[in-house]
Parts: C-alpha cells; structure tokens; sequence
C-alpha cells in the first residue's frame, strides 16, 4: 500500500516506473541479489540489471558482498535531495546562457489582415492608441484618389488631441500648390513633413510605431491593409524611415 503511494512521486522526481519498483522493493527489503529482486518484482533478470545499473549511477542503490554473493542495498533516502541540488546547480549554470538564447531568437509573428475602407478606417483608430510618435511613409497620390470621399480630417484632429505627434515622408512632385500649403501648417498640427524622390517608387504606405508596422495598399479596386506585430521588423523598418529621413528635405 505504502508503496503504491509513494511510486507516482518518484516517477514525478525523475525516476522510471522499474527503477520506482526496484528502488521501494530495496527500502523495504534491506538487502537482495538481482535474482531475488526479479522474483519480487517480477521483473525479467535482465531488465533489473539494466536499471540496477542506472540506480548505481544515481548514488541510490550500492553493491555489497556477502561472501562470494553481490547483493543491493538502498542509500540513505536524502540522496534523492542530493542528485536534486545536483540538478539544480547545472540548471542554474545553463540559465545565463538559455536568456541569451531567448533575446537573440526572434519572437513569433502577429500578423492580421483587414480589407477595404472600414479596415483603413479601423486600422488609422488603432494608430492612436500609441504613447509615442508615428513614422508615416506616404504615396500622397494613392491616399489622394483613396480617401477623396472620405473625411480623414477627423484623423489629424483625434491624433492632435491625443499629442500624438508625426513624421511623414511623401512625394513632392505632383501635389497641387494647395496641398502642399495644408501640409506646411506643421507646428500646429504636431506633424514634421519631409519629401524624398524615393516614395514615388514605394507603391504602399507604411505606419510605423511602438512595435508595430501597418502597411496600407491602396489599390481602389480592392484595399488591403496589414497590421504586423514584430520588435524586429519595426526595428528594420525604423531603420529605413530614419536613412530616407536624414536625407529628404522639407516641404
């Protein structure tokens, strides 16, 4: 009876079934030769060798002679807190190295996806939700024919309240005169506004933010947008916005 209670805790420190029964079966019967192990616990010889041996190794059972006959004794039960604090030391030796692996390995993916102009609509609201400010990369021309029906104004108003301030990237060339004067009022709209010849050449527009990237498509037959959740693709993406930063002049 005893025994029973006490072999799901063995097996749960470590031990497999047949070295449980082996091990209870010495506790119990002080000291016992293979063949008399086997009978007990009504294991083949073979397979009580094998295990004696693993037992061995563990520093819980040990050999003894009696004359000309080996026979297996159990050691003293607080070997099993021993090979624990054994286990422990080795563990605590790996986990500096095991952390180093986990902030080098990149981390899964979120990644969602939202069609047509409630799911730009949905997808602008979430880029409010930031602390921090937004890295916009542009095509004017494609927002233009997108958004011309729809009131985006309200955006810029939402993202002054909140303080959330940007950084925009566009195209200059092509943007009629009166266009370019609303995108001047910088300052009071908490927006720095910067052009590079590049963006004509990036067929999607991009929102950057905490760790996050949004990429827009704005084809008018069909809107696709995409939301990313990735520190490391942000970082490369932020990467990007910062070098066409550096180098595009204001509006």
């Amino acid at each position: 009876m005893l025994n029973s209670e006490l072999k799901p805790s063995l097996i749960r420190y470590g031990l497999k079934e047949k070295e449980s029964n082996i091990y209870l079966t010495l506790l119990a019967e002080q000291k016992l030769t293979a063949q008399e192990i086997a009978n007990k616990t009504g294991l083949i010889r073979q397979v009580v060798y094998d295990h004696i041996k693993k037992l061995v190794e563990k520093g819980l059972i040990n050999e003894v002679f009696e004359g000309r006959t080996k026979k297996f004794q159990s050691t003293n039960p607080e070997q099993l807190l021993t090979l624990l604090k054994e286990k422990e030391a080795q563990i605590k030796e790996v986990i500096p190295k095991l952390k180093k692996i986990k902030q080098i390995t990149p981390s899964i993916s979120k990644v969602a996806s939202f069609t047509g102009i409630k799911g730009l609509m949905h997808l602008l609201n979430f880029t409010l939700t930031t602390k921090k400010e937004l890295l916009w990369i542009a095509n004017y021309h494609e927002w233009h024919k997108v958004l011309e029906n729809h009131q985006f104004f309200n955006y810029t108003l939402k993202r002054i309240e909140k303080k959330i301030k940007l950084k925009i990237l566009i195209e200059k060339k092509g943007i009629p005169k009166k266009d370019i004067q609303v995108w001047k009022s910088d300052k009071k709209e908490l927006r720095e506004t910067k052009t590079h010849s590049a963006v004509k050449n990036i067929p999607s527009s991009y929102v950057i933010f905490d760790d996050k990237v949004i990429i827009f498509n704005l084809d008018k037959k069909e809107l696709k947008c995409v939301l990313i959740e990735d520190k490391s693709i942000n970082k490369s993406q932020s990467a990007m916005f910062n070098e066409l930063w550096k180098n595009a002049k204001r509006i």
